[in-house]
Parts: structure tokens; C-alpha cells; sequence
């Protein structure tokens, strides 16, 4: 493998101290100015030995500058301070103590900000230079993409000018500025403008630097952004969307109140963009008559791309590959190989590489002149089980000594070299289709794995950006700084499929801080209308409404993905949650709710109904009190639940639950017995003392919170659980409230995956249990501390069962300064089966209601009133109303003693998520 050298670095530094709340020091002596650069706000001095000497709010009269050499060079195990500056014609000419290399850079005071450009570094150029105007005490708002750091009154910000340089922001208790110049990008030439002003002022100030600096920006993006109508729209993601099927797809977006359907899937292949003839067989036309037919039903058109990702069937690609993709390695062949060679020998081993295609992983393809080539294997030799002429490329025979170039690939697709023409040919493929069909907005997702780090990605954007034409609405997944002039709206994430509300919470906290600190407004997607799968379950109504709700508080946008036309939608009960969703938009939209009302709904954790009274939205506060019945004899089926409200009838949801095979089914896979773990590490504090026969963990420390210990059993190679759904195992408890976790998890060329299973130590003797895989204890995930995190690991990622590398037995909880001490017995994977729950029954105090009807596993009985009772399969679909037997039971305001039974299925236990609703008084 031939070594990478890495390029030569510049970086034109200015810092930002701690927040006010740091304790006090002793004021460092202030150097005396040699020059000052003054704007309408800022005064800025450099002093005459090398210090940034003022960074003064001129209305305030405060000056936020700490004293900071004003230059660094640095070479290897060298470092050079700035030693003395001067000045003269409108440049500095900076110093250093033992170097040679003089540092010129040009300032030109503009009304409301400064422009830095470096003019000179002479020919002895450091690894890296750090100019660094000042330090200055603001950090109570920081954010990169915007470049901004900030207290209440004053704001500081950096904007890079062109692709000679980048910025970092780095934290800490003194946070800092830095402008990075790599010199394979340029550093003369490098420039950014700093600006300092009143908070108030800062995205006006913004405003002017993009416009006259002439950074490619968008009126709806920025500085501009939070002043655009068209950001605070709702889109759907139109899957499938056709010539065809236009009307349905319009009308399905009208009915939820979107402003935007997002066109996603349209293209034949990544790279190209070609319509796929078979959803558009007038092409291009057939496209643009699509988009016109959503602009005359007043919505706006978006495009989705994968930026500089390359199908591998695209014509970039197949079947003669272009000789401008991205290689990350080079090798040179050893022997001569011809077309039915299974080896590629390489005359340097090759290390390090994946063998497999996968959605995470860095790729296996080299290309040999036009073919290219996947392996499976590698070897001391070279690559090897190669498949030839992959992805229809022609096998072909290649001489000793050709190059072997491994490819870039990132989400299985190929990339353009950063610095070849490729990144324009690509660009004008977008582009083409984007103007040609008068699109609205674009999304370029996957923009992070371009390529070349910051330098790759932005470039490829703003190649992109500068060819679009009209008032651009910009989504991205990769939220830049160079691309933050034209950046419409920051916040999609990916859904989730475990613990729905508590991720909406997460995400509406992170909304928080991103919109203040990136100047974008943030949206509430992407969302999904979940149906069914191995994995989880269809989406309930209640958790549709907690994200309208929280959009409607914090004034959010939402996206919607798994929405389809068409008579078998995913969730069967889209239509009711799409009609939801519109109630929910047109009020936000027409900002027709008091803002005293929405900072009520924005409350974490609470939920709240939309009613109609006397024609008018009233909102009532909601507890969806979820309990899980694991059997009639182990204690789950009798608990209490609390009312907060005044007494009411009885509300419920009642879902019958899978049941897990025995553990000698045909089909069950042996993971692990107790002396198979591992000791894998434990919080200090904590010793894993033993794990077999006896798993015992000791706390030293003086809370639960934290008390973590893991044993590992790592599978090489990986199982395969594609027949099974759940764990059976049994636990010996010793009542001391610790929380075991059983945890599974793939390797991570998929996607990383925290497959929690808690059990609760709140029992002693010997319990069975079965822990099934889409009943993943994401909902409690947040309520432990943990050495791993991840939002999407926990919440969203699916077990690839088919490569489930490793089982993870956790601790936690342990008792303060205590112990826990239990038995752990055979862990087995095994296939789940459906069960029948025969007549279920609530009962509370002396009334029990029977909903007469058997349950399958997944379907579930919706009451909201004796008259309002209905039945349904786990798509959703409507079965049949019911009429329960008994009198409503009446829920008094406090605790309730609740009880379940049913018919118990032969062989499994009963199984049901039983969730009891109460309403309050409208707010």
C-alpha cells in the first residue's frame, strides 16, 4: 500500500474564552495596541509584540479580548511563537522568536465587519500556522456551521471566504476560533471576515458579508433563513411517486396539510438522475409535467440526491468505469492475472479493507483499468475470492505492473475525486434535472460521505448550489459550515422505531439549541407512519399526535416518510393520522394558538388530545399509562396505575404480545451459558467480581446512577438469528433492584445497534424469561447511565439478525455502596409464534369489563367508551367494533388497583401491553 502524506497546514486561528460563569483570575496585563481596526461595532487592536490586543464592544465599551499570541507556526516538534508585529499599507507583517518565516496578511475594515487575507507566508512554510485575532470571553452560544459565539449582548463569528481554508471551533474552558488552511487547497489567498456586534445585529451583519463577499447563498438559507415562509413547510416523502399516480399523490398531501411533496426515488441511478422510465416513461417531460401538476395545486416540488454518490450501475460506473472515481488506495499488481483469475496478487499486502458490501461499510472493489472487481478475502499475496467484472464491467486479462486502485465508496456507492472534473459532471447532472422540471428544493442527503472531509464535501455541494436556479429551499444530512450561507433548515433525522415520544423529546431539545446557535430553523423529521415488522410495531395514534404536538409548540416543520397511495398503505390507518396531521399543520401554520397555550405543549413527556369545542382547537392533557403483562401467574398481571385527573371511565388500549418458542425448538440457536462471558470492562467504581456460577457486581460508589459492569461473549463468525425473535433465559434474583441488560448487537459495516433487554432484579428466586427483539426497552434506555449512547443505535438501528456479532450482559442500578448477586442461566435465540388470547378482561375493584373476542398476537382493542370500542389487526386495519361486557369500570382520581386475565393460550404465557388512558380539563 503506498503511504499517504499528509499536506502541509496553515490555520489562521481566533479564540473565544469560557462562558462568565468561569471563576474569576487574575486580569493578564493588557498589551498596548499597536493599530486598530474599528467598524461600526468592534474595535479590534494587534499589539506590537505579536498579541491581539482589544476585541472591544464600542457600545458597551467592553473589551472581550484575553491576550493570545497572534500567530503560531508548527512543525514537527516545533513551535514558534509570534514574537513582534508591524504595520504598515493596510498589512500585518507578523514575527516569530528562532524562524525565519514572516506571516503578511492583508485587513481591510468593511462597515460592519473585518477581511483577513493571507498575502505572504514566504517559502519556508510551516506544517501549520495559527493566526489568532483574539480570544475573546463569549461562549454561552457556539455553534460551527454558523460560525457564531455568543453571550445575551454580544456575538463574535467567523465566515471563511473561499476553499483555501476551513474553520474549526473547539470548546473547552477556553474556546477558540480557528481558520485551517491546508496548503494541497492553497493558503495565500486564504480569507475570512470577523465580524463583532450586538446579537440583535449579528444575522443582518451575516446578511451583508454573503451578499458583498460573493459567497454562493440562498435567500431562504443562512442569514436569510428564519425570515422565510417557505422554511417553516411540511414535506412527504413520495416514494413510488409516478406519471401514473400524480393525483393520488397530491391529494394525499393536501388532506395533511404538507406544503411540499418531496419526489425521492424518481432517478434510474445515482449519478446520472435520469428518470426511471418505468414510474416516468415521458422522461424528463414526464417528470416536469408531475412538477407542475404540485405547483398548480399550490405545494412546492423537492428533489432528493445523494450528492456525489455513484450507483454502481450508473453509466459513470458501468459498464466502463470512469477513470475519475475516488480511490483511498493504490496498489500495483504483482503477476500478470487473466479474466478468470479468482487473486489479484499485489506487490504490498493489503490491510484494513472490508470484505463486504454493506450499507456502512468502506467498500471491496478495486479497479484494474476498466473492470472492476470485488473480493471477499484478503491476503498476505493480495486480494482475495474476487468476483470479476462486477457491477457489468467486462472481465479482462491485466499485465504485471498495472495499478490497483481500491475505490472510494460510501453508502454502496462510488464518489468523484474531489479535485477531477467528475464533481462537475455530477453537479450538472442534478442541476439539469432540478431546472429543467422547476423544482423547489433540493435535499442532499448523504453530502458526508464525500471524498476529500470538509474540503470534498463542500466543494461537491457548492458545485451543486452555484447551478441551481430560482429560490432554493436547501436541505442537507450534512450540516456545514461552507454550505451554511445557502443551508435552508437543519434537524431531519432519521426515525426512530423503538420509544417514539422519548425520541421526539430528544429531538425537540436538540431543535432548542441547534436553532439558537445556527441561526436555521429546525424541523421534526424525518418521521415515519410506521406499520408492522419483525422489528416493531405500527404506529399508534397517541404517538402521531405527541409529534404534531411538539411541531405545533415549538413551531416546527415535520417530514413523513412510509406514507404511500395506493389501498394497502404500510400503516392501515394512515389516513386517520394523515387527517390528524392536517389539523395539527393548518393551525400551526396560521400561528392561531397562544403562545401561552404552546409553551404548555411544549412540556417533555406530556401528552396532549386536539378537540373541537363550540368550533374551536382545545387542547387536553392526556397519561398514556403503559404497563406490560408477562404472564398471569408471575405478579405482571396485577399493578397500580395513578390518575392525575378527576374520575372518569376507563380508557384502554389491550395489545396481545408474540410468545417465544421453547427453548428445544428445531430452529433455536444456543448463544451463550454464563461461563462463556467475558469481563469487558466495568464503571470505576464498580468490579465485576465473578460471572459464573455466580454473576456477582460490587459498588463502591455512593449512588445507582452510573454502577455499570458488562461481560462479553463475541461470535466469530457472526450468528445467524433469521429465524428467531426473542431470548429465553432465567435469572436468580436477589431483590436488590439491579438491572440486568441482555444485549445483542451487529457488526458495524451495517449500522451500529444497542439491542437493550433490561430485566429487573426486583425478585428472588429463579424467573423465566423471554425478551423479545421488537420489544426493545429503548423507552428506558434514557432512565440508566451508560458507556455507550447514540441515538439511532438505541432507538432506530434493527438487529441485523443475520450477522449478530456479540452478546453484551450489562449491570446497573446497583445498590449504593452494595452489591448485586444473581444467577444466570442459558441464553438461547429463539423463533417467536403468534398466540391466541381468549375474552381479555380489566378489572378494577369489584367491576370487570370482558371485551368478548379472541386476540391474536399484534392485534389490538382501542375503548374510549362503551359505544366506542373497536378491534384491530397490527397494520391497523379496523376488524370490528366490539361491545364490552360489564359496566365501564370508573378510574378515581389517585391510585387504582387494575388487574388483567384471559383465556391463556396453550403453552405460551399471556402476553398484552395494557395501556390505560386519562384526560384532564382542556388548557
Amino acid at each position: 500500500m503506498k503511504s499517504r502524506t499528509l499536506a502541509p497546514l496553515v490555520a489562521l486561528c481566533m479564540g473565544v474564552s469560557a462562558a462568565a460563569t468561569e471563576p474569576e483570575k487574575a486580569p493578564m496585563p493588557k498589551p498596548e495596541p499597536l493599530v486598530a481596526f474599528e467598524t461600526e461595532f468592534l474595535r479590534y487592536a494587534v499589539s506590537a509584540d505579536g498579541k491581539a490586543a482589544e476585541f472591544t464592544d464600542k457600545q458597551a465599551g467592553k473589551n472581550y479580548a484575553l491576550p493570545t499570541p497572534l500567530a503560531i507556526l508548527r512543525r514537527p516538534n516545533q513551535t514558534f511563537a509570534a514574537a513582534g508585529c508591524s504595520f504598515a499599507d493596510g498589512k500585518l507583517t507578523v514575527a516569530f522568536k528562532d524562524c525565519p518565516t514572516k506571516l503578511i496578511v492583508a485587513v481591510t475594515a468593511k462597515k460592519r465587519y473585518l477581511v483577513f487575507e493571507v498575502v505572504s507566508l514566504g517559502e519556508d512554510r510551516p506544517d501549520i500556522l495559527s493566526l489568532c485575532p483574539a480570544i475573546v470571553s463569549l461562549g454561552k452560544v457556539r455553534s460551527y456551521i454558523s460560525g457564531i459565539m455568543a453571550d445575551d449582548e454580544f456575538a463574535a463569528c467567523v465566515r471563511v471566504l473561499n476553499l483555501k481554508s476551513n474553520l474549526a471551533l473547539h470548546g473547552g474552558p477556553s474556546p477558540r476560533f480557528e481558520v485551517q488552511c491546508e496548503a494541497r487547497h492553497g493558503i495565500v489567498g486564504a480569507k475570512f471576515a470577523l465580524i463583532g456586534c450586538p446579537r440583535s445585529q449579528l444575522r443582518s451583519v451575516l446578511q451583508e458579508v454573503v451578499k458583498e463577499e460573493g459567497l454562493p447563498y440562498s435567500p431562504l438559507g443562512g442569514p436569510f433563513a428564519l425570515d422565510a415562509e417557505e422554511n417553516r413547510g411540511s414535506y412527504v416523502f413520495a416514494y413510488g411517486l409516478a406519471e401514473a399516480n400524480a393525483d393520488e399523490w397530491v391529494a394525499l398531501a393536501k388532506r395533511a396539510g404538507f406544503a411540499q411533496i418531496h419526489i425521492i426515488g424518481f432517478e434510474e441511478s445515482l449519478g446520472h438522475y435520469e428518470p426511471n422510465p418505468k414510474l416516468f416513461p415521458n422522461g424528463l417531460a414526464g417528470l416536469k409535467a408531475v412538477v407542475d401538476k404540485i405547483h398548480a395545486a399550490g405545494m412546492r416540488a423537492g428533489m432528493h440526491t445523494l450528492t456525489g454518490c455513484i450507483a454502481p450501475h450508473d453509466p459513470f460506473a458501468s459498464p466502463v468505469p470512469d477513470k475519475r472515481l475516488a480511490k483511498d488506495a493504490s496498489f500495483v499488481l504483482a503477476e500478470a492475472i487473466n479474466e478468470t483469475d479468482k487473486a489479484v496478487p499485489t506487490t504490498a499486502e493489503p490491510k484494513g479493507f472490508d470484505t463486504i458490501w454493506a450499507y456502512a461499510a468502506r467498500g471491496n472493489v478495486v479497479q484494474i483499468d476498466d473492470e472492476l472487481i470485488q473480493f471477499a478475502g484478503l491476503a498476505p499475496t493480495g486480494f482475495t475470492d474476487c468476483k470479476r467484472g462486477a457491477f457489468g464491467t467486462k472481465a479482462a486479462a491485466h499485465p504485471k505492473g498495472s495499478p490497483v486502485h481500491h475505490l472510494f465508496v460510501r453508502y454502496t456507492s462510488f464518489q468523484p475525486d474531489e479535485n477531477s472534473t467528475l464533481v462537475d459532471d455530477v453537479a450538472d447532472c442534478i442541476a439539469r434535472v432540478f431546472n429543467e422540471c422547476g423544482f423547489d428544493m433540493i435535499y442532499m442527503d448523504g453530502a458526508e460521505g464525500m471524498v476529500g472531509g470538509w474540503h470534498g464535501v463542500s466543494k461537491m455541494r457548492s458545485a451543486i448550489f452555484r447551478r441551481l436556479k430560482g429560490r432554493v429551499l436547501v436541505e442537507a444530512s450534512e450540516w456545514g459550515y461552507h454550505s451554511w450561507p445557502f443551508h435552508s433548515r437543519i434537524g431531519a433525522y432519521d426515525y426512530p422505531h423503538w420509544a417514539l415520544k422519548r425520541f421526539i423529546d430528544i429531538h425537540c431539545d436538540h431543535n432548542d439549541s441547534n436553532r439558537a446557535s445556527s441561526l436555521l430553523p429546525a424541523q421534526l423529521g424525518w418521521w415515519a407512519i410506521l406499520g408492522p415488522s419483525a422489528d416493531h410495531d405500527a404506529e399508534f395514534r397517541d404517538e402521531i399526535e405527541y409529534l404534531c404536538c411538539k411541531a405545533l409548540a415549538t413551531d416546527a416543520p415535520m417530514s413523513f416518510q412510509g406514507v404511500t397511495v395506493g389501498k394497502q398503505p404500510w400503516c392501515a390507518r394512515q389516513d386517520e393520522y394523515l387527517e390528524l396531521i392536517g389539523r395539527y399543520e393548518r393551525l400551526r401554520l396560521a400561528r392561531t394558538v397562544p403562545e401561552a397555550i404552546r409553551k404548555q405543549l411544549r412540556t417533555p413527556k406530556a401528552d396532549f388530545r386536539l378537540v373541537e369545542a363550540n368550533g374551536k382547537p382545545q387542547f387536553v392533557p392526556a397519561d398514556y399509562l403503559a404497563h406490560k403483562v408477562t404472564g398471569l401467574k408471575d405478579g405482571s398481571a396485577a399493578w397500580t396505575v395513578k390518575n392525575r385527573f378527576a374520575a372518569q371511565p376507563l380508557r384502554v388500549r389491550i395489545q396481545a404480545l408474540w410468545s417465544a418458542a421453547p427453548h428445544d425448538s428445531p430452529d433455536a440457536v444456543p448463544l451463550a451459558e454464563a461461563k462463556d462471558l467475558a469481563p469487558n470492562g466495568a464503571a470505576n467504581g464498580v468490579t465485576l467480581q465473578s460471572i459464573a456460577p455466580t454473576f456477582e457486581a460490587v459498588s463502591k460508589l455512593g449512588t445507582r446512577a452510573g454502577s455499570w459492569a458488562r461481560a462479553t461473549k463475541t461470535f466469530t463468525p457472526p450468528k445467524d438469528l433469521r429465524k428467531c425473535g426473542a431470548l429465553r433465559l432465567s435469572v436468580e434474583g436477589d431483590g436488590s433492584g439491579a438491572v440486568l441488560n441482555f444485549q445483542l448487537t451487529n457488526p458495524p459495516q451495517f449500522w451500529g445497534t444497542w439491542d437493550e433487554h433490561y430485566v429487573t432484579v426486583d425478585f428472588t428466586g429463579r424467573r423465566e424469561f423471554e425478551l423479545h427483539l421488537r420489544e426493545r426497552d429503548a423507552e428506558r434506555f434514557g432512565d440508566f447511565s451508560w458507556p455507550y449512547g447514540g441515538i439511532y443505535e438505541v432507538y432506530r438501528s434493527p438487529l441485523i439478525r443475520s450477522h449478530v456479532s456479540a452478546l453484551n450482559v450489562y449491570c446497573n442500578n446497583l445498590p449504593a455502596g452494595g452489591n448485586l448477586k444473581c444467577s444466570i442461566g442459558p441464553i438461547v435465540a429463539v423463533p417467536v409464534v403468534k398466540v391466541k388470547l381468549a375474552n381479555p378482561t380489566i378489572a378494577i375493584g369489584d367491576k370487570k369489563l370482558v371485551f368478548p373476542v379472541t386476540l391474536e398476537s399484534g392485534q389490538y382493542i382501542e375503548m374510549e367508551s362503551a359505544t366506542d370500542c373497536k378491534l384491530y389487526d397490527e397494520r391497523g386495519a379496523l376488524i370490528q367494533q366490539l361491545s364490552p361486557q360489564g359496566d365501564v369500570p370508573t378510574l378515581a382520581s389517585g391510585d387504582n388497583g387494575i388487574a388483567f386475565t384471559c383465556g391463556e393460550p396453550e403453552g405460551h404465557a399471556a402476553r398484552a401491553n395494557v395501556t390505560i388512558i386519562t384526560l384532564g380539563e382542556p388548557l
